[in-house]
């Protein structure tokens, strides 16, 4: 019933801004504008619509391209540059970008520039791609909707275990559970949106990687101490670093391929995302965690977050090489 609220209250949303034009009609002042029209017959020539007309009028008198024309200019350190069977693309004036006529470079985006990345310097935008073009980075990107449902799992019945190893107060114990959920409120709003908006999806997703490797590594050390504080600050970060991989995974998956079928997309994706909470937790009771009943029993966990560790650096490593799509 809820994954059914949830894609339906997702549509209501994303059709909020068409309502734009009507409000500007009823209610003018909730959007600063005015409702005042001349009643004046219009007079003079009617502009010319034809198909070769390639700008138009703004409000402030400036020619603005037209949806059928509008193009991206990329500009790079040098004020040249290249894309793919092209020549050199116009580079950025100081009055404002230039407006290129170009139809081949529609469809396109371009990284921002930091080495190591990006290796093509204009690639296929995801809103332009078909379902059979975005079936590889979507299925990538469920992964890590995967991984942060798995983690969820596995760090429910490890604080579970070591409430009793240790016997932790209830205090503690919700303490354990609010510094999952604290993350997930700071790590969007202090840098992951940040890094999200500047940088765009690949070098979040790796960000997020490397920060939910670094948070499981911490586990070692808390579970050889058997550390309350150490326990706290390792959630903290794991979920730090989901916190990051959810600001971007959910509009890649949403953007990733035909606009229509995005809906179905994301309900896909977060399947798999309790599948892999319900697997983690099944693993731990019966598997991984079973029979840790005192101190020295706990340091086996130990072995089990540095096998996630290295695993989430591993797919850290394939989404660095990965040619992930981009938005503008």
């Amino acid at each position: 019933m809820w994954s059914a609220v949830e894609v339906n209250v997702g549509i209501i949303c994303a059709c909020i801004p068409t309502l734009k034009p009507l409000v500007s009609f009823l209610l003018p002042r909730w959007l600063g504008e005015s409702r005042a029209v001349s009643s004046a017959p219009r007079s003079g020539p009617k502009p010319n619509r034809s198909s070769n007309s390639h700008v138009r009028l703004g409000s402030s008198g400036n020619a603005e391209p037209t949806e059928e024309t509008k193009q991206i200019s990329f500009a790079s350190d040098t004020g040249k540059g290249s894309y793919p069977g092209k020549g050199s693309y116009p580079t950025q004036s100081a009055n404002g970008p230039q407006i290129s006529v170009t139809s081949s470079l529609r469809g396109y985006v371009r990284y921002p520039r930091i080495p190591g990345f990006d290796r093509s310097a204009v690639r296929k935008s995801m809103v332009k791609m078909t379902s059979k073009e975005a079936r590889g980075p979507f299925i990538l990107v469920t992964l890590l909707v995967f991984l942060w449902g798995f983690a969820y799992g596995l760090l429910n019945a490890l604080n579970a275990h070591f409430q009793a190893v240790i016997n932790i107060t209830p205090g503690k114990a919700v303490a354990l559970h609010g510094a999952y959920f604290a993350a997930y409120f700071l790590g969007p709003i202090l840098f992951g949106y940040r890094v999200f908006e500047r940088f765009g999806f690949k070098i979040t997703f790796i960000t997020g990687l490397c920060i939910y490797s670094a948070g499981a590594l911490m586990f070692w050390p808390s579970a050889v101490l058997t550390s309350f504080a150490g326990f706290w600050i390792s959630t903290f970060t794991v979920a730090l670093g989901l916190s990051t991989l959810e600001v971007a995974a959910n509009p890649f998956i949403a953007l990733c391929g035909p606009p229509e079928h995005g809906e179905t997309r994301l309900n896909l994706a977060q399947a798999f995302q309790g599948f892999g909470a319900v697997l983690s937790s099944l693993m731990a009771t019966f598997a991984l965690f079973k029979g840790l009943n005192d101190a020295s029993s706990l340091v086996d966990a130990q072995w089990t977050y540095l096998a996630v560790a290295l695993f989430v650096a591993f797919i850290a490593m394939v989404f660095y090489y990965y040619p992930l799509p981009e938005a503008s």
